[in-house]
């Protein structure tokens, strides 16, 4: 365990899903899921949020839903190990995927019925002599009212180590939104910099550099669904949104260290 306990749930997942790969490149995805949460902390919401303080509060919740997945990725690679296919990423064009989820109500226990939007866009290519840029953009739209551990929320970090998808100087929980917007930019300056070290350039090091920027909003109607005590009388947890400003983290690093190893400084920005 690295940092501080925040928030444990018990989780139980069931799914299926079909994939097809229509046509070179273009890969659709049919499937069902379905999800039970059960918090070990003080969680409780809503069930009728019109009450306001009048309205009966449930801790747990089961959600069942169908998600339709388009993947797009023009000249994309891949390697394949028996039944496993791993990417490659592409040559020259963005790496596209759309996502839709759609909660089905009432179907093995669902408590809700919701939709949920995303686009997600990467890419990497190279820079002439400045070396190889990695950008990776999603968009989110979640336009029904759930709880927030249904909405987004971003993945933190408060190990010590370097977690490519996360944002590292966030904590757990810290953020949510139902609209909400992300860059992941990263780029390898290779060989740019310490290769005209003459005491350094023996070593192959390798500079890069990075920023994380994410920004998003959450409705009165997602906001007043959080109850204000459970139904043991303890407060429940809220949290932060991001309606004042994006939240920004930079970063760079020296790579290739013994060959193994990758040592990052990363700045927070903003919500210090």
């Amino acid at each position: 365990r690295w940092g501080a306990y925040r928030r444990g749930y018990f989780e139980g997942v069931s799914s299926a899903y079909l994939k097809r790969e229509l046509f070179r490149g273009f890969t659709q995805t049919v499937g069902i899921r379905q999800r039970s949460f059960d918090p070990m902390y003080a969680f409780a919401y809503r069930t009728t949020p019109t009450l306001g303080d009048r309205s009966p509060i449930q801790s747990n919740y089961q959600n069942t839903e169908l998600y339709f997945e388009t993947r797009w990725g023009k000249d994309e690679v891949f390697i394949y190990n028996e039944n496993e296919r791993l990417t490659l990423g592409t040559q020259r064009w963005p790496l596209v995927i759309f996502r839709y989820q759609m909660g089905l109500r009432n179907m093995m226990h669902s408590d809700f019925s919701y939709h949920r939007l995303s686009l997600n866009v990467k890419q990497s290519f190279r820079v002439g002599i400045w070396g190889r840029s990695n950008y990776n953009i999603t968009l989110g739209y979640i336009p029904s009212t759930l709880p927030y551990p249904m909405l987004y929320t971003p993945l933190g970090n408060e190990s010590l180590f370097y977690v490519e998808n996360a944002f590292n100087l966030m904590n757990y929980f810290e953020f949510v939104s139902d609209t909400y917007a992300q860059l992941r930019y990263e780029h390898n300056f290779e060989g740019l910099f310490f290769n005209r070290i003459p005491a350094i350039r023996r070593l192959k090091w390798r500079f890069l550099a990075n920023a994380k920027v994410l920004y998003g909003s959450v409705r009165a109607s997602n906001l007043n669904l959080l109850a204000t005590t459970d139904a043991q009388g303890r407060t429940v947890l809220g949290f932060s949104t991001l309606a004042k400003e994006p939240y920004v983290e930079v970063g760079y690093a020296i790579d290739n260290i013994f060959k193994v190893l990758r040592v990052d400084a990363i700045h927070r920005i903003t919500y210090r």
